[in-house]
């Protein structure tokens, strides 16, 4: 353990990971009482509420200003309701398992995304290895699903790609949101969360999912689980590991959480990934730690 880093840190971390890591299994028994639409409407109306809450005990004042909204609005559309879509919409026909897999390839896309938005930030050649390689692991999870044209293989490639873009927009909110203004981040969290659970109760009653009659219990639990702390909690969490240990020690949940996803998808829904699954995580996570081994190396040297 690094002395520059004490417990506190290291139990926030895990706390993180653990969170983030139930998000998709999360996702996979919600969809068994609840259609996409409405469970991201729920999800997000109830960390709306656990955030009002926290933010008033914080004395947390509500941004000023046509500009900050701006951004806000931006960033909801593109951090909450657009990859919570896709995503959501993609774990249906796919393994949660899976579906954790394929969102860890976030931080390659940001290392692309951020050489042409940021000009702090460029490809260096360990960056551009370990983009290629994460690349290869794509194409190993997806191969199997790429020659069908229809039937269950063809929805199996659909929701792999579907989760796949989602994770891509995560990519492009991770680098919008090192452009934004300096803002207070339980304001910008709560804003964004408004914007998005009032966006998705929207789409929700425009697109007339049918609400069950009596949802099983699991499903319920779930929507609740989701609401409170993948994206309540864990926001007040991902922000102060932030503030008091760095971004770079925040990163090494990209190579905890999908390993969680999989252990619960295996667990608790007796899910069996395949070798491609495996292969595909090692290549995506390998090419993960190749991109970032000058930031990691740095960390630890101090």
């Amino acid at each position: 353990m690094s002395a520059r880093h004490p417990p506190l840190h290291w139990a926030l971390l895990a706390c993180l990971v653990l969170i983030w890591g139930t998000t998709y299994i999360g996702i996979k028994i919600a969809l068994t009482g609840f259609g996409p639409l409405t469970l991201i409407a729920a999800r997000l109306l109830l960390a709306s509420v656990v955030l009002l809450a926290i933010a008033a005990a914080a004395g947390t004042r509500m941004p000023r200003g046509a500009r900050g909204w701006a951004w806000m609005v931006w960033l909801a559309l593109l951090g909450n309701c657009l990859p919570f879509y896709f995503i959501t919409w993609g774990t249906q026909h796919i393994d949660s398992s899976l579906a954790g897999i394929l969102v860890a390839v976030m931080p390659l896309a940001v290392l692309v995304l951020a050489h042409f938005a940021l000009d702090t930030e460029r490809i260096t050649p360990p960056k551009a290895a370990g983009f290629l390689l994460g690349f290869v692991g794509v194409v190993v999870l997806l191969g199997p699903d790429l020659p069908a044209a229809g039937g269950a293989g063809g929805q199996a490639l659909a929701g792999q790609l579907a989760v796949l873009f989602g994770a891509l927009l995560y990519a492009a909110n991770a680098v919008s949101a090192r452009r934004m203004p300096p803002l207070d981040p339980i304001a910008v969290s709560l804003a964004t969360l408004l914007i998005a659970a009032c966006v998705m109760l929207v789409a929700a009653l425009l697109a007339a999912e049918p609400l069950p009659q009596s949802p099983p219990s699991a499903a319920v639990w779930a929507v609740l689980w989701m609401g409170v702390f993948p994206t309540a909690v864990a926001t007040i969490v991902y922000f102060e590991l932030i503030r008091i240990a760095g971004p770079t020690f925040m990163s090494l949940t990209n190579y905890l959480t999908p390993g969680i996803g999989v252990v619960l998808g295996i667990v608790v829904l007796a899910e069996q990934p395949g070798w491609q699954a495996y292969a595909g995580l090692a290549l995506i996570l390998a090419g993960v730690a190749l991109a970032q081994a000058r930031a990691l190396g740095r960390w630890r040297a101090r």
